[in-house]
């Protein structure tokens, strides 16, 4: 059986991406296929965005996806907006196996998002603070400090790489191409993967709501990282998206890796009934922190769960979930 992976990268972005993932992902596969987004790759030392139109990169994704018509299966992974391209691709793909989604891109923008980090750091060392394992706490330390340096990295990258071309004209037809992927959304039938990072600096959690929601797919999986942004697949330590994802790429259920005690991690596999549509199996693999009158704890549930509303119950507990639990009106 003869495999290939397609790899759409995002808005302002470029092949490199995925510089990071490509030595675990080559292996699983006959060919990979990078898909350059028309005019973001670097020619003559810049970006050539005056060939970058809606129009433009449909017609490039249509042509990749006629190239991939004679492979057996094909996976697909995007990014940002790459993971509204990936959806278009897969609803015009009879060979489709999987879909793998990093932050996608259907909602936004995010407000207060250096708000919401600094909370999350400001528990995340409240916690730290509270053990009495010092080797654990320091260990803690460690993961935030490589998580502000990738935020940091971010930034950075936002600043000189993206906010000088966030142009009006590349903007619209951003969201030309993202209207035009929306409507795709519940045409995925096969098995799904969403991954966010909480501390995202663009979109909001509804953004992956809306394609888990949405989707035809009996079989869905969503990834929530709590101390990972927008960058989720090349800044920062990228471990535990790679593992879960391989996992996911191989067929196999990334619920069943056992996150380090460090992770901030919630892990989802909703199963949807053969006989109705309105019967969804939810799987959680959750890690909270807790810290009380009692000191800091921490907690891994594996649970299972049947709805026959549909998942709309489910759906509700991804808003109100929180990685770390404080009281901080205890002593």
């Amino acid at each position: 059986m003869r495999t290939a992976l397609l790899l759409i990268h995002g808005f302002l972005t470029c092949t490199d991406d995925w510089d990071v993932l490509l030595p675990h992902y080559s292996p699983l596969y006959d060919e990979v296929v990078l898909f350059k987004q028309p005019g973001h790759e670097c020619a003559d030392g810049k970006p050539h965005y005056k060939d970058f139109t809606s129009d433009s990169a449909y017609a490039a994704i249509d042509e990749t996806i006629n190239s991939l018509s004679g492979y057996d299966c094909v996976d697909i992974v995007g990014h940002s907006m790459g993971g509204g391209m990936a959806v278009y691709a897969a609803s015009r793909m009879s060979n489709v196996r999987r879909v793998l989604l990093f932050a996608p891109a259907f909602r936004y923008p995010r407000p207060g998002t250096f708000t919401r980090q600094g909370a999350q750091f400001r528990d995340y060392r409240a916690f730290a603070a509270g053990l009495d394992d010092k080797e654990f706490a320091h260990k803690l330390e460690q993961k935030e400090d490589v998580a502000r340096k990738a935020l940091s990295a971010s930034v950075d990258l936002f600043f000189k790489r993206l906010l000088p071309h966030w142009s009006l004209r590349n903007l619209i037809n951003f969201m030309r191409i993202m209207a035009k992927a929306r409507q795709k959304i519940k045409e995925i039938k096969c098995p799904l993967c969403i991954m966010y990072g909480e501390l995202d600096e663009f979109l909001p959690l509804s953004s992956a709501k809306e394609v888990l929601e949405n989707s035809d797919s009996r079989e869905k999986y969503f990834i929530r990282y709590g101390l990972k942004g927008h960058a989720l697949t090349y800044l920062g330590d990228c471990s535990d998206v790679i593992a879960d994802s391989v996992m996911f790429l191989r067929g196999e259920n990334p619920l069943s890796r056992t996150p380090e005690k460090t992770e901030l991690r919630a892990a989802y596999r909703l199963i949807r009934g053969e006989a109705t549509d309105k019967i969804v199996t939810a799987n959680f693999d959750e890690q909270t922190f807790n810290l009380g009158k009692n000191g800091s704890s921490v907690r891994h549930r594996r649970v299972t769960e049947t709805y026959s509303d549909g998942g709309a119950k489910f759906f509700g507990h991804l808003e109100k979930f929180a990685f770390i639990k404080i009281n901080r009106k205890q002593p």
